[in-house]
């Protein structure tokens, strides 16, 4: 507690002073807010890439594809990248890009297949 002028006033907001005992309820109720928050913290941001820029490893992971394949992409001008220094960095947006693509072709194939069935 602080001593102002005779009165005395409780610690932060509310007048909490430090002999408040803080019950088990009360740090329930605060693991439940945090974890609210932070959840909504997570879906705030999952729509949105974390990286402008992906170098050729996560792409690879990423499209499933050997080094050979996603070299022959890029030469052939299918997949635009950008050189900074002896590493070649892929525009996370057209990565997304092709994802979608491939999955859209996936399920068109898939469909014509079964047609023919």
């Amino acid at each position: 507690m602080t001593n102002l002028g005779g009165k005395q006033t409780g610690i932060g907001k509310g007048g909490l002073s430090r002999d408040q005992l803080i019950t088990l309820d009360d740090l329930a109720e605060f693991k439940l807010q945090l974890l609210y928050e932070i959840k909504n913290l997570f879906k705030e941001h999952h729509s949105q890439p974390l990286k402008k820029w992906i170098k050729s490893r996560e792409v690879r992971k990423l499209l499933n594809i050997s080094a050979g394949t996603l070299q022959t992409l890029r030469i052939g001008g299918k997949l635009p990248f950008t050189r900074l220094g002896g590493t070649i960095l892929y525009d996370a947006d057209n990565i997304q890009t092709i994802l979608t693509a491939s999955k859209t072709s996936q399920i068109r194939n898939a469909f014509n297949s079964s047609k023919r069935l």
